[in-house]
C-alpha cells in the first residue's frame, strides 16, 4: 500500500476499529475520533456506519448514536484529499459554512417588531392567547407539557447542574404533567427539546441521558433576552404574534427579568435544525443591531433549558407564569394569500388601488406570505410593486428575514 497521508489515515482507522470491541465503558468515548479518522480517509457514511456498528462488540453501538457521532464529525472534518498538497505550510481548515441567505431587513428585525407592539404588556399578550391561560399555576404547568409534547415524549426537567437520570429527572411528558396535577412541586427548568432516553456524549466526551447528543427531536429553539426591559420584550412579542413571522408556540415570564419564547422549527436533524436556528438568530441577535436589541446568543444549543410555566422559582420567590400558547394546529395570524388563478401571469405588477382592511400599503403581500422554510418573509418596507396573483416566488425586492 503506498505510504501517503490518507493511507496512513486509513491504517489508523482501521487499527482503531480493531480496538472499539475491547474498549469496555469507553466505546462512546473514543466514537468521535473514530468517525473523524474514517472521514479523513475519505470513507463514506453508509460504510462508517456499518463497520463501526459490526466491530463495536457486545452489545452494539446504536445506529442513531453512531449517526449522530458521524454528523458531528461530518460537520468540522473534511476528507485529506481536500486538504493542501505535501509541502504546504497553511493549515488545513474545515470549508467555511455558507451564510444564510438574509436580507438586509435583519438589522432592524428586532427594532421593528417592537415598534408594531409597541404599548403590550403580559396582559396584552395573554389576551391574545389562542388558547385560555389557566390561573393556577400547575393547571398552567399542564396546559404547557400537554399541548407542546406527546405524552410519551422523554423531557428533562430539572436544575442546571443536575445530571440527567431516566425515573427521576427524566420522566415522559405525561409523568409530568400526572405530578403537576397532583400538586406535587416541579423544577423551574426544562430541556425544550424532547429527549430519546438513551445515553449520548457531551462535547467534552462524556456520558451524559441531557446533553445535545441525546435530543430526539428538533423542535423548538429559545428566544429570549438579557438586555431588553421586560416592555421591550412584550413589545416584540407582540409584533411577532400581531405579524405572524414566527412560528411562535409559546411565551413563559421567567419570574426576573425575561420572558422566554419557543419558536417551532421541526427540523428533520440537527443538521437543518443549526441552519435554521443561524437564520432565526441572524435576526434577533443581528451583530449590527444595538446591544440591547439582541436576544441571548447562548440559546443556539438544542438542548438548550427554558422556564417550565407554573413552577416556583426559589432564588426569585416568584411564579414562572404562562403568558401565549398555540396548539400546533392553530392558524398563523399572517393574512392568508389569495387563491391564485390557473392562467395568471407570472411577472410582477404594480401596486394600485388602496390596500384592503388589515394590508399594508409598504409590503408585497405575496412576499410577506412566501415561506419556503416555515418562517415568514416580507418585503423591504416601501415597496411599491408586488407579484401579480400568480406569482409562486419572490419579487424582485424579497426580504428575506422582515
Amino acid at each position: 500500500m503506498s505510504d501517503n497521508p490518507q493511507s496512513r489515515v486509513l491504517n489508523a482507522y482501521h487499527s482503531r476499529l480493531s480496538e472499539l470491541a475491547a474498549m469496555k465503558g469507553r466505546r462512546n468515548a473514543s466514537l468521535l475520533g473514530l468517525c473523524t479518522l474514517g472521514i479523513r480517509a475519505g470513507l463514506s457514511d453508509t460504510r462508517l456506519e456499518q463497520e463501526i456498528r459490526d466491530a463495536s462488540g457486545t452489545p452494539p453501538l446504536g445506529a442513531d448514536e453512531i449517526r449522530r457521532a458521524i454528523n458531528r464529525a461530518r460537520r468540522d472534518t473534511g476528507p485529506l484529499a481536500d486538504r493542501p498538497i505535501a509541502g504546504c505550510r497553511t493549515a488545513w481548515r474545515p470549508a467555511p459554512k455558507p451564510q444564510p441567505p438574509l436580507g438586509p431587513g435583519a438589522r432592524t428585525f428586532v427594532a421593528r417588531m417592537i415598534a408594531q407592539g409597541t404599548g403590550a404588556d403580559s396582559g396584552t399578550l395573554a389576551a391574545r392567547s389562542p388558547l385560555p391561560i389557566p390561573d393556577a399555576p400547575a393547571s398552567q404547568t399542564v396546559a404547557f407539557l400537554e399541548t407542546l409534547y406527546a405524552p410519551g415524549e422523554y423531557l428533562f426537567c430539572g436544575d442546571a447542574t443536575d445530571k440527567g437520570k431516566i425515573g427521576a429527572n427524566i420522566l415522559t411528558a405525561g409523568e409530568w404533567a400526572e405530578t403537576a396535577r397532583a400538586g406535587k412541586t416541579l423544577p423551574p427548568l426544562l430541556i425544550g427539546n424532547p429527549l430519546t432516553g438513551r445515553q449520548g456524549e457531551t462535547t467534552e466526551g462524556k456520558p451524559s441521558y441531557r446533553c445535545a447528543a441525546c435530543v430526539e427531536a428538533y423542535r423548538y429553539a429559545l428566544i429570549e433576552f438579557d438586555a431588553l426591559p421586560l416592555p421591550g420584550q412584550c413589545a416584540f412579542w407582540q409584533g411577532v404574534i400581531t405579524s405572524g413571522i414566527l412560528s411562535l408556540r409559546a411565551l413563559t415570564y421567567s419570574g426576573s427579568k425575561s420572558i422566554h419564547g419557543l419558536v417551532e422549527l421541526n427540523a428533520a436533524d440537527r443538521e437543518i435544525w443549526e441552519r435554521q436556528s443561524e437564520r432565526l438568530f441572524y435576526a434577533t441577535c443581528n451583530p449590527d443591531a444595538p446591544e440591547r436589541e439582541r436576544s441571548d446568543r447562548a440559546c443556539r444549543n438544542p438542548d438548550r433549558m427554558t422556564r417550565l410555566p407554573g413552577a416556583f422559582r426559589p432564588d426569585k420567590g416568584r411564579v414562572q407564569s404562562l403568558l401565549w400558547l398555540r396548539p400546533r394546529e392553530h392558524a398563523q395570524t399572517a393574512p392568508v394569500p389569495a387563491p391564485v388563478p390557473p392562467d395568471a401571469p407570472d411577472t410582477p405588477q404594480p401596486l394600485s388601488g388602496t390596500p384592503a382592511a388589515g394590508e399594508c400599503a409598504d409590503r408585497c403581500r405575496d412576499c410577506w406570505n412566501w415561506t419556503p422554510d416555515g418562517f415568514g418573509h416580507g418585503c423591504a418596507a416601501g415597496i411599491r410593486e408586488r407579484p401579480s396573483p400568480g406569482w409562486r416566488g419572490p419579487c424582485a425586492a424579497f426580504d428575506a428575514v422582515m
